[in-house]
């Protein structure tokens, strides 16, 4: 009595095992298919602001803020901190002159990637 007993529990948990894989499957499949599209629309906005800045157009501050919200976008704002490295392990807050040096590294990054990126462009035929 007990094989046909192990035969049922057995199939039961295969037949879970596999809905959940599907399910699973279908879950990963549509998050994928999102995060595409929303990756898709943002590289699309910060392209045409790119181009629109290359070529010296004045974009309005008011388009812009619009177009960086259609891209889902977040500009840095002073209720929007992030939390860095120094908080979380010291529980302080980074000195005027650490969020001096890191503004200046991340303008050297900067102009380190738009002096890359214009080599590039004139190496290209």
């Amino acid at each position: 009595m007990s094989a046909p007993r192990r035969y049922w529990i057995m199939l039961a948990l295969a037949s879970c095992t596999v809905v959940s894989l599907g399910m699973n499957s279908i879950s990963m499949r549509d998050r994928q298919r999102s995060e595409r599209t929303i990756l898709t629309t943002q590289q699309s906005v910060l392209r045409e602001l790119n181009i629109r800045y290359r070529r010296g157009e004045r974009v309005p501050e008011n388009e812009e803020a619009r177009l960086l919200r259609l891209a889902n976008i977040r500009v840095n704002k002073k209720e929007e901190q992030k939390t860095t490295v120094m908080q979380a392990i010291f529980g302080r807050q980074p000195t005027p002159a650490d969020e001096a040096k890191e503004l200046e590294k991340l303008k050297q990054f900067w102009e380190e990637a738009l002096r890359e990126d214009e080599s590039q462009k004139s190496t290209l035929p």
